[in-house]
Parts: structure tokens; sequence; C-alpha cells
């Protein structure tokens, strides 16, 4: 399997940007070491790891948006991005401190049916602190769709079109998406519109998009899909 080491410097963002820190890696054995450059002056950087291509063995942690309810005794819920087909295991404990943590599964497996999954867990005990993960258990990992930088032009008149320009690949595949919900960690992103196939090496997308609820506000970006 393939694995790519990523960091970020500032983790707190509410789009966290990843900069891959090395190539990615071949896994040779069962168990992979690397060693990363230190640059002096650098400030604070999180690292991640994530399996890019190869089949999930064994399960892999996923990150995960938890939510408790608004209602005393009421389901929390948790959401995680997913592979469409891919499944998924909802694991808690009640003892973090435990020399030896035991996880159990809060739910029977779920198959993922789009890029976004949300389910619903019952609430702990009074007095019972209870924590969470997703491990996905099956399926191939599917590299997610690789950001693009964009300039979006807003309408010169009250609802006329939004303008989106980015540079394009021609024959390559891209979607526009966006998100009223700037401080989620994962961020909810739907589509605008159908997928756009580039047919010079700068697109522009005008576009129509319903008024945002709640703040206001709406982020928008450009995903390239597939393609050349």
């Amino acid at each position: 399997a393939m694995y790519q080491v990523e960091f970020a410097v500032d983790p707190f963002a509410s789009t966290v940007a990843w900069t891959p820190a090395l190539p990615v890696i071949t896994a040779l054995g069962a168990i992979t070491v690397v060693e990363l450059p230190a640059t002096a002056g650098d400030g604070l950087k999180v690292y991640r790891v994530r399996q890019v291509s190869g089949t999930v063995t064994p399960p892999t942690d996923v990150p995960s948006v938890i939510q408790p309810s608004a209602t005393p005794g009421g389901p929390v819920t948790i959401t995680f991005a997913s592979t469409l087909g891919a499944m998924y295991q909802v694991e808690s404990t009640d003892d973090l401190f435990a020399s030896s943590i035991t996880w159990v599964a809060a739910l029977p497996v779920v198959t993922a049916k789009g890029p976004v999954t949300g389910v619903e867990v019952p609430t702990a005990p009074a007095g019972v602190l209870r924590i969470f993960r997703v491990r996905q258990v099956t399926g191939t990992i599917t590299p997610p769709p690789t950001s693009v930088s964009a300039v979006i032009t807003l309408p010169s008149t009250a609802g006329g079109p939004v303008t989106v320009s980015f540079d394009s690949t021609i024959g390559a595949i891209y979607q526009v998406e966006s998100t009223d919900d700037l401080s989620a960690f994962l961020g909810v992103w739907r589509s605008v519109g159908a997928p756009i196939k580039a047919l010079t090496t700068t697109t522009a997308v005008p576009f129509t998009d319903p008024a945002p609820t709640g703040t206001g506000l709406r982020l928008y970006r450009v995903r390239y899909i597939s393609g050349p």
C-alpha cells in the first residue's frame, strides 16, 4: 500500500491546509518508519499519515466530528468523511486512561452511501465519560479530490451569477462546491451544478446559488476530480 505524510502549520483554521512532507511512500513491511527534515526556525507543525492506495488492512482510524445532543439524553451524532461502498465501525470506550483500552462496537457496521456519513449513537449514562472513534474496516481507500486555486467574482447586481475562474487541464474533470458551515472540521460541502470538463487551460464557471442561511456567509471551492 502507499502512504502520504502531510503537515499543517495552522491546524485550527476553519479549513486546514495539508502539505505533503515527503513523496508518497510504498510500504515494504508491516511497520513503516520515516524521517522528516527539520528546518531551523520552524513554528508549530502538525503531522498526519494517510493511506492513499491499497486495501485497508488492518482497520484504519477515520477523523470524525462528534456532536452531543441538544436535549438531555438524546443521541450523539457522529459525522465522518467516507468512501462510497466502504464499511465503517463506530466504537466506544468508557475508560480512555486504562493501560489497555477496550473498544466496543457502538453500532453495527455501517456501509457508506456517499462521501460523508452521519450516524446517531445512544448517549452515555449520566456521569459516564464515553469516547467514540470511527474505523474503516473494509474497502479500498480512494484518494480524495484535490483542491484547486480559484478566483471568485461576485455578481455586480443582486441575484446575478457568481463566477469561479481557475487554471485547468484540458480534458480534466472539476467540481465547484460550497458550504455555509465555515467552522465544521470536515466541512459539509455540496456540489454546485454538475462536474465540469475543462476545454481550455483556463476555465470560468458562472452559476447562480440560493442565498445562504444562518450566518449569511458561504465558502466556495473547486476540486480536481479526475482526468489528465
